[in-house]
């Protein structure tokens, strides 16, 4: 039998990371902060909200999902979804010899698109039924991704509040039209990366190998309810 995880567990398992990842960075301000919706994470006490959220496009979310949706099943058990991903050649499948399907997909240019999720996550932020705090904050994961492509994420952003301030000098608007976040957190693999919207300074730590295993162990099992060897050996 094949043992997946439902997308909505998986969607709090990345949250729960990120949250024990600012916990370790950051206790004072997330040891006590907790799990909600729109923000993700919260520490009511402090005024501290955070979305969660990861740099690939989500074309590639997409068609994972597609891909793990069939992967496992035989042709019995497809649902009409299934059957209609593989008609129009959303995905690629094979069949093993046990007649289970193997699903997968192919993709052309970056799987990564940071500033298009930053622009959907800031225009989220200012939506109706966002919850706002004192401190509004993005914690982007961005796994296997080129430091150079973090690198030129935070160029963007500083390019873009340099213009941004500019056209607000030349009009002189005194006033905010719209809400952005204070801080956008970047992990990827065992750094963090803390960018300061109010004036792009970027601040750099690092965790140990061992620290972050820990915390993706604690993170399983606390969403799934088992160990992670528990859980994939039942």
């Amino acid at each position: 039998m094949t043992v997946k995880i439902s997308s909505e567990k998986r969607k709090k398992f990345d949250e729960e990371r990120a949250r024990q990842i600012l916990a370790f960075f950051f206790p004072d301000k997330y040891s006590d902060s907790f799990l909600s919706e729109r923000p993700d994470i919260v520490n009511k006490k402090l005024g501290i909200g955070v979305e969660v959220t990861n740099s690939q496009n989500p074309y590639i979310h997409e068609g994972l999902s597609r891909a793990s949706s069939i992967t496992g099943k035989r042709e019995e058990e497809l649902s009409w979804i299934d059957k209609e991903n593989i008609r129009k050649q959303n995905i690629f499948v094979d069949i093993l010899p046990e007649g289970q399907f193997l699903a997968g997909m192919t993709f052309w240019g970056s799987t990564d698109d940071f500033m298009n999720i930053f622009d959907k996550k800031t225009k989220s932020l200012n939506n109706a039924g966002f919850q706002i705090f004192k401190s509004n904050n993005l914690f982007i994961f961005a796994w296997m991704v080129d430091k150079e492509e973090i690198s030129e994420f935070i160029s963007t952003l500083k390019l873009r509040l340099n213009a941004s301030n500019q056209l607000k000098e030349m009009n002189n608007q005194n006033k905010v039209e719209s809400l952005n976040f204070d801080f956008v957190y970047v992990f990827n693999e065992h750094t963090l990366q803390e960018i300061c919207l109010s004036d792009i300074t970027v601040y750099e730590y690092f965790m140990d190998e061992q620290a972050m295993t820990v915390i993706s162990e604690n993170s399983f099992e606390k969403i799934i309810g088992k160990k992670r060897k528990e859980f994939y050996n039942r």
